[in-house]
């Protein structure tokens, strides 16, 4: 009887699941693709509301991403004896030298590059734009949090020095550096300095004021 009872059982589990495989197969199926869409739905929502900004709003966001990443790259130059033992003086040196033999450093010294211009234009098209105080609060609260946390030190610790917790403290100090940074870029653009609404009021009256120059005659496109 048991037997029997344990057959039944089995033959009513394999039923079961023979109606359940196809289901949870297809669940996964779309749990996967909705894991490998998600980046991809979060980096156009990115560009959409990027492209809705104003002038003023993407000067802000770039000049603030910039100073970010010039910052965490000055302090990560710090770094290199540590890590490379060379400092980046040194490097800098042998790839003025041999520049086809260091492209790190070629890299490395583009990044930065890039995000001092990204702060100068950020900077440029935020010019002007009205006062914002409470984006003004937000990044002194936000840059004052960071130095307050590299003042008293909330860093992770270890009992031991290894490259591995180095480089962790490295990353989470370079992080506050980078983001008081940028804090400070923002708040210096929400503030908005008398003198850049005078520059952009000449700037205004200089582009009213210029001379008509009639359109050329035009074949065809050209």
């Amino acid at each position: 009887m048991d037997f029997l009872i344990a057959i039944f059982a089995g033959v009513f589990v394999l039923g079961v699941l023979k109606e359940l495989i196809p289901l949870i197969i297809q669940l996964a199926d779309k749990i996967l693709l909705a894991i490998l869409r998600a980046p991809f739905r979060w980096l156009a929502h990115r560009w959409q509301s990027r492209a809705q900004l104003t002038p003023y709003q993407r000067g802000l966001r770039r000049a603030s991403e910039g100073a970010f990443l010039a910052a965490a790259c000055i302090y990560a130059a710090t770094w290199f004896p540590v890590f490379l033992g060379r400092g980046l003086d040194n490097l800098a040196g042998n790839f003025w030298r041999a520049p086809a033999d260091h492209p790190g450093v070629a890299v490395f010294l583009a990044v930065v590059g890039l995000g001092v211009i990204w702060v100068f234009i950020g900077m440029r098209e935020a010019r002007g734009g009205e006062r914002d105080v409470m984006g003004a609060l937000w990044s002194t609260a936000i840059a004052g949090a960071c130095l307050a946390a590299l003042w008293w030190q909330w860093l992770p610790s270890w009992p031991g020095r290894t490259y591995e917790t180095l480089l962790i403290l490295a990353a989470v100090k370079g992080f506050y550096i980078a983001t008081a940074a940028a804090g400070v870029v923002r708040f210096t653009l929400s503030v908005q300095l008398p003198g850049n609404a005078l520059r952009v009021v000449e700037r205004l009256l200089q582009q009213r004021n210029a001379p008509l120059v009639g359109a050329r005659r035009r074949f065809l496109f050209w």
